[in-house]
């Protein structure tokens, strides 16, 4: 069972890095059946023995001219399928329009997979695709779906343990979520005026944070929840990329956002290279969107660079497991002094 496993494990991996979709493929050599020769006793008369040794050399005669042709009859190739998987399980990969496994195999082999997973995201068990893979291969793939942060407390207790691996560990790696910030493509973009800072950042043993967009919302994925305001902070502005404000305006943001599980931020509009926010407000945010919206009550003198600041850790916060914000808008509205 283990070896139909590694079997099915190599194989599942090309077809999900395939699309999903059965592999073909035709390096499989058959097999030519042996082919078995009857060997027939020329019978010897024993009243004639002159006769007898002519019968016997005609015999003889006769074998050795028919041996060739008998030799050039081969059977059809055909593949061998005696290994469990073909026998029993239908293995088949040659055929690209078949299902790997016939119904026996559906019902009784899986495929499991250890992965980290983003909160926002499907049940990978759930997504159309694992559907249709299993309906053009019949091989179940099972999900172990699990948060970033416990990942990687477990994978290395995951690769020790050689009693209960799974068959394949998935990890598409935190890089792929952070498409934002000073160093990145979106730098000057501002669009996109986005980053984060962490706890982490300044040696604190929490407050770590993921951002990423999807589906026409932006997400903050807080992995670690520190203890202070600032150590899992969300920033819209910053040097390079700033907020522009300009000056004989008062300003409204609005915010449309919800989380997944209860939590709350402070919300600052502060002027870069200090702290001077214009104001200082908080969301206590629900797994139901929510609109909030926040005014100044000041005019500017000139055009200014602010950040947009929501810092979210607490005590409360740090108790809490993984803990995805969504924000599906954030505006900032002007009026203009006339």
């Amino acid at each position: 069972m283990k070896k139909m496993k590694i079997w099915l494990a190599l194989l599942l991996l090309a077809a999900i890095a395939m699309s999903l979709t059965a592999c073909g493929s035709n390096n499989s050599t058959p097999t030519t059946a042996p082919t078995e020769v009857a060997a027939t006793d020329a019978p010897a008369a024993t009243d004639a023995p002159a006769a007898s040794t002519a019968n016997e050399s005609s015999a003889e005669t006769e074998t050795k001219a028919e041996a060739p042709a008998a030799e050039n009859k081969t059977a059809d190739a055909a593949p061998v399928n005696d290994h469990p998987l073909n026998a029993t399980y239908g293995f088949q990969w040659s055929d690209p329009n078949a299902p790997i496994l016939n119904e026996k195999g559906a019902q009784e082999l899986s495929f499991r997979v250890y992965s980290s997973k983003n909160a926002s995201a499907l049940d990978y068990n759930d997504m159309k695709i694992m559907a249709d893979l299993f309906a053009q291969t019949n091989v179940q793939v099972n999900w172990e779906n699990v948060s970033e942060s416990v990942y990687a407390q477990q994978k290395n207790l995951i690769f020790g343990n050689k009693d209960n691996r799974p068959d394949a560990i998935y990890h598409a790696g935190i890089e792929a979520f952070m498409p934002f910030g000073p160093a990145t493509a979106n730098a000057e973009n501002t669009a996109y005026p986005w980053q984060t800072f962490n706890g982490t950042d300044e040696d604190n043993e929490r407050g770590v944070g993921t951002i990423w967009t999807e589906n026409g919302s932006f997400f903050y994925r807080i992995d670690n929840g520190g203890t202070v305001d600032w150590h899992n902070k969300l920033i819209c502005g910053f040097g390079g990329n700033p907020l522009t404000l300009p000056a004989d305006s008062y300003f409204i943001v609005e915010i449309t956002a919800r989380a997944d599980k209860p939590v709350s931020c402070g919300v600052f509009l502060n002027p870069m290279g200090g702290w001077d926010p214009r104001f200082s407000e908080g969301m206590s945010l629900t797994e139901d969107f929510q609109t909030f919206r926040f005014a100044t009550t000041d005019t500017f003198i000139m055009d200014m660079d602010f950040e947009l600041l929501f810092q979210f850790g607490s005590e409360a916060l740090s108790k809490l497991d993984e803990v995805t914000v969504e924000f599906s808008n954030v505006t900032i509205y002007q009026m203009q002094v006339m």
